[in-house]
């Protein structure tokens, strides 16, 4: 990523500038348009570095830089459509140990992505509490094809089915 700075071209962290947006850019006036949306949810996982110990009113660990980071890539692969649907941007959530959750909640369907700092997520998903798609350990880099097309699928048919 380059941050253009008195015409001089300097490389800034990843976490630090913005959604790694890997999407093929769309019109304004495309009603799946998401990447104000997608910046305010990088934004709010990057808020997530100040953080303490303790944040939960507990021990809660706050999560690494690298999960965070981890978090933000996934965002910024997770395909804006599948099939002409909407693919719905997740929520995010702490746990206790550091770890970071991405989820989407729908009538009886749930899934979440979550990631620990080791450059891997694990996908799990769920109708009527019976399991639809699971996958553990997956490479963040290498997940921009097969693994991210299955997951839009699972989540862009959850949009439909309540249109």
């Amino acid at each position: 990523i380059h941050i253009k700075q008195n015409s001089d071209t300097k490389m800034a962290p990843p976490a630090l500038v913005s959604c790694p947006l890997r999407f093929s850019p769309v019109k304004r006036d495309d009603p799946f348009t998401e990447t104000a949306d997608r910046e305010r949810l990088c934004k709010e996982l990057r808020s997530y570095t100040q953080l303490s110990e303790g944040w939960d009113g507990e021990d809660g660990l706050p999560p690494q830089e690298q999960t965070i980071m981890d978090a933000i890539e996934f965002i910024g692969q997770l395909p804006i459509s599948h099939d002409r649907f909407r693919v719905p941007l997740p929520k995010p959530s702490l746990g206790g140990e550091g770890e970071l959750v991405l989820y989407w909640r729908f009538k009886e369907s749930y899934a979440e992505a979550s990631f620990v700092g080791d450059r891997k997520f694990s996908f799990y998903s769920a109708v009527n509490r019976e399991k639809v798609h699971c996958s553990g350990d997956q490479e963040i880099p290498e997940s921009t094809s097969g693994e991210m097309r299955k997951i839009a699928s699972v989540l862009a048919g959850w949009v439909h089915e309540r249109a």
